[in-house]
């Protein structure tokens, strides 16, 4: 209050002297024209006063008379004294802003191709180019700017971002084939603010949960379900994809932020920091359907993460985006909406999303994904030290595609989740996955985690989840389940099954299986653990710790005694 009476009697004095100074000439384009109405004179040392006082006040550029960056008290006195010496400083031109659209810059380098790629984004896909920096300086002579971003280890292509105001530019650069993609969207600015480290990177410890999902009055497959909960230091969660359209699903899942005692907010929601789904498949996007109809009063959804291709990248489609979109979009209206693309960081809270993958980094109108499987992210969660690799349902192509574009030391991990549900997929079966093969290994990982439950079976009431996974599924899919008991696998019987228990027990066809405890936990022989989501009845809780750049089993249970 004093020093707003003190303004008020500066001002009060300086205006007598200005008067008395009288006729002041034109001084349009003049340093000091703060309201740039063509002459400087007191109207402008008062409204330089105003901004002095209130910060938000706008003197177009104009009021940094003494050019030292601020605007403060010494500029009306600078002001003052260029009006009564009768001396001005003619302002430098500002250029004005730029308004030209990506896809004029992206039109003007004569693209080989352009299409939309995920919703909202379209793709120009440049090919032969001479040099990256031509592109990149295309973008930053229209005023866009490069984003510091911290890019993915072991990146055999080089990620680019660009921005302008609400336009997000990417590009993919691939030195060896001289080719040049440029993604162009849309995005609100605050998916912007999770493209850099915060000060909350990487410190505290975080919680991975696998649960277990449910599929209800339906006994076509009882296996397929995929449910991670991730809670960070600050309290808050991260989902990733949450099963089946269905009441159980959604209970569980909610129940479980319950249970972990996830953050809530002022309005005594629980804050979900970011929910990312994998791929547009039912039993990965299903539960936004039925959670968001009983529980979206309950819960804050600040970002929304999935990379859903558009018609022409994928065929068949076989997800309905729109009606996914308009889902989120009415029950989490406030939710920022993220479009990930490969070999970028996102930084949330304490953990890190790492996208090694996504469908645009290899989708083009000629060379369309065929399996839908492979529209998967996958994507390293990282924090403390330690990391999960979630794989989605991504298949063989989708591995082929990351083997060709990271360095092996990329893929390693403390825990490695099993795509696809431990099942095997159509695509490159006979040859048994040999590129998933090599990623398997690359991770060196001491976990894993295989999504899976096994509620009801289909026709032979004993078959169930871990029995198709490990015998059934795992005969026919043999590199996944090679991968997990670490022998090659034979037919086996149900009885054969059943003296998996005991731990280097012979089955009658002469294999052993080492380590599994009848419940869902394997050990193989190389010392690697897999937790199955469900046992033979229920759907399973598995919870590791990241701390200490390690990564430590602290529950594995039956989900509905750890819910109570």
């Amino acid at each position: 209050m004093k020093k707003q009476m003190c303004i008020t009697i500066i001002c009060f004095i300086l205006s007598i002297f200005i008067i008395a100074l009288g006729w002041m000439p034109a001084a349009a384009d003049y340093i000091g024209d703060c309201n740039k109405d063509g002459s400087v004179n007191i109207n402008d040392v008062l409204l330089l006063l105003k901004k002095v006082t209130d910060d938000s006040m706008n003197v177009n550029g104009l009021g940094d008379i003494n050019s030292n960056g601020i605007i403060d008290i010494t500029d009306v006195l600078a002001l003052l004294k260029m009006i009564s010496s009768e001396s001005f400083i003619t302002a430098t031109p500002t250029k004005a802003p730029s308004t030209v659209m990506p896809s004029e810059i992206a039109s003007a380098l004569n693209p080989d191709a352009v299409f939309s790629t995920t919703t909202g984004c379209t793709e120009a896909v440049i090919k032969n180019v001479k040099s990256k920096d031509y592109i990149i300086k295309s973008f930053t002579d229209e005023d866009f700017s490069v984003l510091d971003t911290d890019m993915i280890d072991g990146a055999k292509f080089e990620t680019i971002v660009l921005a302008k105001n609400s336009h997000l530019v990417t590009m993919y650069w691939h030195e060896n084939d001289k080719t040049m993609k440029i993604l162009w969207e849309s995005v609100d600015e605050k998916a912007m603010s999770v493209l850099s480290p915060n000060e909350a990177t990487d410190k505290g410890a975080i919680q991975i949960v696998q649960i277990g999902t449910e599929r209800v009055n339906e006994k076509d497959n009882p296996l397929i379900g995929m449910c991670y909960v991730i809670k960070l230091s600050d309290g808050s969660a991260i989902i990733l994809d949450g099963g089946f359209n269905n009441t159980p699903c959604a209970d569980n899942l909610y129940n479980a932020l319950e249970k972990m005692d996830i953050a809530k907010d002022g309005y005594g929601k629980y804050i979900i920091k970011a929910w990312s789904f994998s791929h547009g498949h039912v039993d990965h996007t299903g539960i936004m359907y039925s959670f968001s109809l009983k529980y979206s009063n309950s819960v804050t959804v600040e970002y929304l993460i999935h990379n859903i291709p558009a018609n022409n990248a994928i065929s068949p489609l076989d997800c309905n985006v729109s009606d996914f979109d308009n889902t989120w979009k009415n029950a989490f209206p406030n939710a920022v909406r993220i479009n990930p693309h490969a070999g970028i960081k996102y930084y949330f809270g304490n953990a890190t999303l790492e996208m090694l993958y996504t469908p645009d980094l290899v989708a083009t109108p000629s060379s369309p994904i065929t399996y839908y499987n492979n529209s998967s992210i996958v994507m390293k969660v990282v924090g403390a030290g330690a990391s999960l690799l979630s794989y989605g349902d991504a298949a063989d192509d989708a591995s082929l595609a990351m083997f060709n574009n990271y360095a092996t030391s990329a893929f390693k991990c403390d825990i490695i989740q099993i795509t696809h549900h431990g099942l095997y997929t159509g695509p490159n079966a006979s040859n048994e996955w040999p590129n998933l093969k090599k990623i398997y290994e690359a991770t060196q990982a001491p976990y894993a985690f295989l999504p899976m439950q096994s509620r009801y079976g289909m026709g032979n009431s004993e078959r169930n989840g871990r029995f198709t996974v490990i015998v059934e599924w795992g005969y026919y899919g043999r590199t996944q389940m090679a991968f997990v008991v670490n022998e090659t696998l034979l037919p086996v019987s149900q009885s054969e099954f059943n003296s998996f228990v005991d731990l280097q027990m012979s089955s009658p066809s002469g294999r052993t299986v080492l380590g599994y405890n009848g419940i869902n936990k394997i050990t193989n022989e190389q010392g690697m653990t897999t937790y199955l989501g469900a046992n033979n009845y229920s759907p399973m809780v598995t919870i590791f710790e990241f701390s200490n750049s390690a990564a430590t089993l602290t529950l594995n249970e039956d989900l509905y005694s750890w819910l109570g």
